[in-house]
């Protein structure tokens, strides 16, 4: 398979990934303006805003790659850019993975205490 089409299928699971994580980004800004929010302790308050921002940072790093492939670029294929929108998303698996985590523990809480 041809450098080129490599790195245009790894820019379009990039993308992919992205949608699922504005859908997730969706789902934790709407459960800020639950009612059941304001009865969260304020431990639980602030590890539902460390997965607010876990999310937001996902979303930058995922952004980061395509961006560079048309600023950086100007949208012609690298190998400096190949590797540098895996690393990208090896990041974003992380931040992804702590803010699951979060909203695990922000989920549990108010039923375990």
């Amino acid at each position: 398979m041809k450098f080129e089409k490599t790195l245009h299928i790894a820019l379009d699971e990039v993308r992919m990934q992205m949608l699922g994580v504005q859908v997730l980004f969706g789902f934790q800004f709407n459960g800020v303006f639950q009612e059941r929010f304001a009865m969260l302790p304020p431990d639980g308050k602030l590890v539902a805003f460390a997965g607010l921002s876990l999310i937001v940072a996902t979303l930058g790093l995922l952004i980061a790659g395509p961006s560079q492939h048309r600023l950086v670029e100007q949208g012609n294929a690298t190998r400096r850019l190949f590797g540098t929108v895996g690393r990208f998303a090896e990041l974003a698996l992380a931040t992804f993975i702590g803010a699951l985590a979060c909203d695990l523990y922000v989920v549990r809480l108010p039923y375990f205490g």
